[in-house]
């Protein structure tokens, strides 16, 4: 038996897409059963499946023909059809040097296999749907076209999927939403016209360390207004389904530089190193928006929650094609509930921790951060560190490099 390919390109990326759908090990859901059962009237075959290709298993999301929930991925069919474009077709396994002795023919009796390919748009293949047979045989053409158009089918469900998910996130968190534009934008924009009124009334009997004082007041109130409304935007777009992901050749030192220019300020102000690792020249081909959205606002967490005088850390390194960029810090790490949150894609709280200065806000910058990540095919993972601090993750595909 030769075991189905577990190193494809881009693998993480893969999984990550996969684990991002929440689909696994869920219930199941008439819409699916309904193209499995299509698939088998269609094909004239006794067994068919939607199989998904985790990691170390292949998991039916629907099935008719067989009780079996899953098997390994190293024994699955479907796991040597998702490297395949179109439908995979093994007419009789016993003839087939790949699967003669594999335990599905063996202990099942299965002799016949086509899958066709469940590939989203980032162009990741998650899984197959297949029709399986105990006698050899062979599909007409338009069986192949029809099961295609079955799989394009459960594709488009994976998407209203997704969609359905950013939807419930928006209508459960629009009283969040009010409550930001009510009060965190609200109040401080009376702050900064009560100190402007202050400065008009006393522009000439104000000595300049006064002047200065209110003047410096203004401005952190203004950066910090701005910053709230920046986020609520930015997670307002992640909840919109009409904007694209607007892939760019992306050079990653160039803007990891940029982004920690912008924050040397905040972590000069608190006495926290800022320190980069990585290969000079790494290219992505990416949403640069979104991904410097995710950078400032995980680095921007990093510093929040970093005690005086310990290091951020932002490395990036390059292996099997993808970039992982890994975030560190040094403050107390992360509870279990929201290490569990994170991984587990879930929407995180809104209670925000003050910072290591008192720094307050509304816990959007995670959920902002995960969600851009999503779009593009990712998923951020989070640790706490062995010696301190926590550790967050994700990776892209790389385009191109020099190391």
């Amino acid at each position: 038996m030769i075991k189905a390919p577990n190193n494809l390109p881009f693998e993480q990326a893969r999984l990550d897409e996969l684990h991002g759908l929440s689909i696994l090990d869920t219930p199941p859901e008439p819409e699916y059963d309904d193209l499995v059962n299509l698939a088998s009237e269609i094909c004239n075959t006794p067994v068919a499946m939607i199989s998904l290709v985790d990691q170390d298993r292949q998991w039916y999301k629907a099935r008719v023909g067989t009780d079996t929930q899953q098997t390994g991925r190293d024994e699955s069919f479907c796991g040597h059809a998702i490297v395949h474009d179109g439908v995979f077709k093994v007419p009789d396994a016993h003839l087939d040097e790949r699967f003669h002795d594999n335990p599905l023919v063996l202990e099942f009796g299965y002799r016949f296999y086509a899958g066709a390919n469940l590939k989203t748009s980032n162009g990741h293949s998650l899984g197959t749907i297949c029709a399986v047979d105990t006698i050899p045989r062979e599909l007409s053409e338009r069986q192949v076209h029809s099961l295609e158009s079955l799989a394009r089918q459960i594709v488009c469900l994976f998407e209203l999927r997704k969609h359905r998910d950013l939807v419930y996130t928006l209508n459960h968190n629009k009283e969040e939403v009010m409550s930001v534009l009510s009060h965190d934008l609200r109040d401080p924009f009376s702050m900064i016209l009560n100190i402007s009124q202050l400065l008009l009334d006393n522009n000439r009997t104000m000595d300049a360390a006064k002047t200065r004082q209110l003047t410096e007041a203004i401005y952190t109130t203004g950066k910090s207004t701005y910053d709230h409304l920046d986020n609520l935007l930015s997670w307002l777009r992640i909840s919109s389904t009409e904007i694209p992901i607007d892939p760019q050749t992306v050079d990653l030192a160039s803007l990891i530089e940029t982004v920690t220019g912008m924050l040397q300020p905040v972590a000069t102000s608190k006495n926290v190193k800022l320190a980069l690792s990585g290969p000079a020249e790494i290219k992505l081909a990416t949403d640069a928006t979104m991904l410097r959205s995710i950078l400032q606002n995980l680095l921007s967490n990093a510093l929040k929650f970093s005690p005086e005088h310990t290091t951020v850390h932002c490395q990036w390194q390059l292996e099997d094609g993808e970039v992982t960029i890994q975030i560190s810090d040094q403050g107390s790490g992360l509870s279990e509930q929201l290490l569990q949150q994170i991984n587990s894609t879930e929407l995180i709280g809104r209670s925000s921790q003050p910072g290591t200065k008192g720094e307050t806000g509304k816990g959007l910058g995670l959920n902002i951060a995960q969600g851009f990540a999503q779009r593009m095919g990712s998923q951020i993972k989070a640790e706490n560190s062995p010696e301190a601090g926590s550790i967050f993750s994700f990776r892209l595909p790389a385009v191109s490099s020099i190391v």
